[in-house]
């Protein structure tokens, strides 16, 4: 027995096309995220680094004292 589609071809062309773009366009999209999520994260460091010259951030030397200040808040 052989079932007969109309417009099969069609279909099947529209839907070859549709994942060759599909192909084509993920590669890219995955790209530009993490090119996204570098430039959030060097521009973090960045306000980071800032933030350490100017003060609000205090670098410690000593872990120990790092420790302790971390436990009583």
């Amino acid at each position: 027995m052989t079932i007969t589609i109309p417009n099969a071809d069609n279909a099947l062309i529209k839907i070859i096309k549709d994942l060759n773009a599909f192909k084509k366009e993920t590669p890219y999209k995955i790209k530009k995220q993490k090119a996204n999520k570098a430039k959030a994260l060097r521009d973090e460091i960045e306000q980071i680094k800032r933030d350490i010259r100017l003060g609000k951030i205090k670098p410690y030397n000593d872990v120990d004292k790092m420790f302790e200040d971390i436990m009583n808040g």
